[in-house]
C-alpha cells in the first residue's frame, strides 16, 4: 500500500521534473476541493491525492464533478503510476 505523503512528495518531484509548478491548495470555506495545484506550460491542473486504498468524501466527488462542469482539468491520484499517466496526459 502506497501512503498518501509518499504518492504527493512522488507526484511534487514528478512535476517538477516536468517542468511544472506544484502547489498545496487550501480553498477556506469550501471542502472537498483537490489538494493539489499544478501549472505546467500555461495550464492549470488539479489533482486530488489519496492513499491507494483511501476513498474519495462525497464533498470531494461533488466538487470535483462542479471543477469539470466547468471546464478544469482534475485528477485523482491513488499511485506513484498514476502520477506517471498524469504526466502524460498533461504533455
Amino acid at each position: 500500500m502506497e501512503l498518501e505523503r509518499d504518492v504527493e512528495s512522488y507526484l511534487k518531484q514528478q512535476v517538477k521534473k516536468a517542468g511544472g509548478l506544484s502547489y498545496k491548495f487550501v480553498s477556506p470555506g469550501q471542502r472537498g476541493v483537490p489538494d493539489q495545484l499544478i501549472i505546467y506550460q500555461g495550464q492549470v491542473f488539479f489533482a486530488e491525492v489519496k492513499k491507494s486504498d483511501g476513498a474519495l468524501r462525497a464533498t470531494q466527488k461533488v466538487q470535483i464533478r462542479k471543477m469539470q462542469q466547468h471546464g478544469a482539468s482534475v485528477f485523482v491520484i491513488w499511485s506513484r503510476a498514476d502520477v506517471v499517466e498524469m504526466i502524460k496526459i498533461m504533455r
